[in-house]
């Protein structure tokens, strides 16, 4: 990680509560963050349960000892995988649908807040010096080499993750019927059944579009944003005349027409290279059944 001579990086306490998955964080200025108690299930907090993240602003450097691996045929399985947190968003919108037997809300804003965490391998974090920037997996034995080839006495700190946060345009759509009934596989699997279905229907790249879980106080909302700095305008979109409704037939044409099984998914239907955190919850089958039953 690559370092600044008198600039300090950014450091954020974040906590995603247990019990019901609300993400919150605060800047960290001490020892002991004061995220103790869920602001929305009330549920209390452990010593273990506040994580730390910082925000590498100035970038990477690499070790210069190690040779980069030749390219190879296939992607790379993500070691390092991260995930979006939703946490706010100022002034919403609010549009409501009546679709089939759907009653759906949804709220658009320009200005939604969001994070990005990245946990380490296997969720593990990182240890990391902040004389030198070295980073690791593992918490090292003994002194370490910075990245230019030097020993460095400084004790590396941990585990950390690396994130950060930002601004984007954000919608957040809420079954009405559902919001509160429904277990997490099927809201996963909801939720990258729309973003396929609005990237063919409104005919905007899949890369543009991202999306996550957000445990409101109405029940679980799906939460969509533009994957571009300062968003793009594409999920405000949804919003106008009929995209909704033709965005989930799209959805439900593509867990519908799919050949994997009906317990699992595919690449050709919900999977892809970032939600490889959760390939093993998304189920073709209960989207299916949800949307064919109501649309």
């Amino acid at each position: 990680m690559r370092l600044v001579k008198d600039r300090a990086l950014d450091e954020y306490w974040y906590v995603v509560c247990p019990d019901c998955g609300r993400f919150d964080k605060e800047p960290r200025t001490g020892d002991k963050s004061s995220l103790v108690t869920c602001r929305r299930c009330g549920h209390a907090f452990s010593r273990n349960d506040a994580k730390t993240f910082i925000v590498p602003i100035f970038g990477f450097v690499t070790d210069r000892e190690v040779e980069p691996r030749r390219p190879g045929e296939s992607r790379p399985r993500r070691e390092f995988t991260t995930r979006p947190y939703f946490f706010d968003y100022m002034e919403p919108e609010q549009k409501d649908f009546a679709i089939g037997r759907l009653q759906i809300s949804c709220r658009y804003s320009p200005q939604g807040e969001l994070a990005v965490i990245c946990k380490g391998k296997k969720g593990m974090g990182f240890w990391i010096c902040f004389n030198c920037g070295s980073a690791f997996s593992e918490i090292p034995r003994g002194k370490h080499t910075s990245p230019y080839g030097a020993e460095c006495p400084f004790v590396v700190r941990g585990p950390l993750h690396l994130g950060h946060t930002f601004k984007t345009d954000v919608l957040s759509i809420l079954f009405h019927e559902y919001a509160s009934r429904m277990e997490n596989d099927f809201w996963l699997s909801l939720l990258y059944a729309v973003l396929e279905g609005a990237s063919e229907a409104l005919g905007i790249k899949r890369d543009d579009l991202d999306g996550c879980l957000y445990p409101s106080d109405e029940g679980i909302m799906l939460i969509l944003f533009d994957n571009v700095p300062g968003g793009a305008g594409h999920v405000k979109r949804f919003l106008e005349g009929q995209n909704l409704y033709e965005v989930l037939r799209s959805a439900n044409r593509r867990v519908g027409n799919c050949t994997c099984g009906f317990e699992t998914s595919c690449y050709g239907c919900l999977r892809n290279y970032q939600n490889q955190f959760c390939h093993e919850q998304l189920k073709r089958g209960i989207v299916s059944d949800f949307l064919s039953r109501n649309l």
